[in-house]
């Protein structure tokens, strides 16, 4: 991972987090996803457990 993903991951989820609940929070999240690359096929994250 490169030090510009990981910028743009860490500012999206801080900015996300501050704006919670929020439909700009999502919006914030939504322009991140567009603006990475989709690496998502080579490392499949598990699934998220319920609870």
């Amino acid at each position: 991972m490169d030090l510009a993903t990981l910028s743009t991951l860490v500012g999206a989820l801080t900015l996300a987090r501050a704006t919670a609940g929020s439909d700009l929070s999502e919006r914030i999240l939504a322009a991140a996803r567009q603006a990475l690359p989709d690496t998502t096929a080579a490392h499949e994250a598990p699934p998220r457990a319920e609870g």
